[in-house]
């Protein structure tokens, strides 16, 4: 999701939802979030909690990689 601020200058926000459980793993907010970041995250939350069954994105083929980099 992205938004703009009072300057018009976008930023982007990341949120890591457990569907399942209904809990906010992590929300992120920057003006760039970058797949390297996104992939050291993930890896933070998979040693934390386990490796999940399934990722469902909604940012279209952006992370279509990201998604499947890890999971396979």
């Amino acid at each position: 999701m992205s938004d703009a601020m009072l300057n018009l200058r976008r930023f982007s926000t990341l949120k890591i939802i457990d569907d399942y459980k209904r809990d906010s793993l992590w929300i992120e907010m920057g003006l760039s979030i970058g797949a390297k970041y996104v992939i050291d995250l993930l890896e933070q939350i998979v040693n934390e909690r386990g490796k999940p069954k399934a990722i469902r994105m909604d940012k279209g083929t952006e992370f279509t990689k990201l998604c499947f980099y890890k999971l396979v």
